[in-house]
This record gives C-alpha cells, sequence and structure tokens, in this order.
C-alpha cells in the first residue's frame, strides 16, 4: 500500500526511524490541494501542517510503500481517528507517469498560524529527500512565516 506524506514524515531520517523497511517511491502531487500550517501542536511550538482545498494548486509531497504495522505506526503518530482523519485519495506520480491511490492524513482546517522554525527546517530536508520542485521548496522557506 502507499502513504503520500506532505509535512515532517516527507523527511527520511524521521520517517524511516518511524518505519522501518519502508520504502521511498518518489515525489507526487494531489491536485487542487495546497499547503497550509494550522491548529497548535504544543509540541511542535506551533502550527502543523495540513492541507485544504485549493482550485488550479498541487500539494506536492512524497510517496511510500508501507505495511499494515507502519500505518498503524503512522495513525499513532498522527493521531488518527481524533486529531488527524485518513483517507484514499489519487496521487499523481511523474516517473512512470501514473495516478496511485495512496493513504493521506489531514483534518478539518482550523485557524491557520505560525509554524515553528524548527518544524519548517525539518519539512524542507524533507522536500529536498523527497526530490520536490525547487520553485515548491523555494515556497517553504522560513523566511516567509518569520
Amino acid at each position: 500500500m502507499y502513504y503520500f506524506a506532505y509535512g515532517s514524515n516527507m523527511n527520511h531520517a524521521l520517517f524511516f526511524g518511524r518505519c522501518p523497511g519502508a520504502t521511498f517511491i518518489g515525489p507526487a502531487r494531489l491536485a487542487d490541494r495546497c499547503l497550509i500550517f494550522d491548529g497548535l501542536a504544543v509540541v511542535k511550538h506551533g502550527a502543523t501542517a495540513n492541507m485544504m482545498r485549493s482550485r488550479d494548486e498541487f500539494l506536492w509531497g512524497g510517496v511510500f510503500e508501507i505495511t499494515e504495522e507502519h500505518l498503524a505506526v503512522l495513525d499513532d503518530f498522527e493521531g488518527y481517528p481524533k486529531s488527524f482523519t485518513r483517507t484514499l485519495m489519487d496521487v499523481e506520480r511523474f516517473e512512470p507517469h501514473q495516478k496511485i491511490k495512496a493513504w493521506v492524513y489531514w483534518r478539518e482546517e482550523e485557524p491557520v498560524g505560525i509554524p515553528a522554525q524548527s518544524y519548517i527546517t525539518t519539512i524542507l530536508q524533507g522536500a529536498r529527500d523527497c526530490h520536490l520542485p525547487k520553485e515548491y521548496i523555494a515556497e517553504l522557506e522560513p523566511h516567509k512565516y518569520y
């Protein structure tokens, strides 16, 4: 099964620490979605990554092949089903070009907030680990939030 990461789980060091034996498949995107930082996570000292509908935009991330055991670990990490919902969504890959079904975690939107700089740094490293487009990575740069 596949999992689409768009927040801190894109960071390979963190992700493979949580899900050893999983496989990185490659960069991918969700159509008509965009990244937001909302809510407040005390542990992360600020707003956390979430997605929202946004016409004609794309939410980039990384696809990983995972097992049922990995999914259970991710459920616990994401606080599913209390904090985040998990849905199978169509994710677009590019090499090879195909649409696949992948699990994606999201939650109902909360007030937009400012993420901690360390959290953005973790996500930026993950974006590089997942080979996301340079233009998308530039939009994540910490100076956009501080």
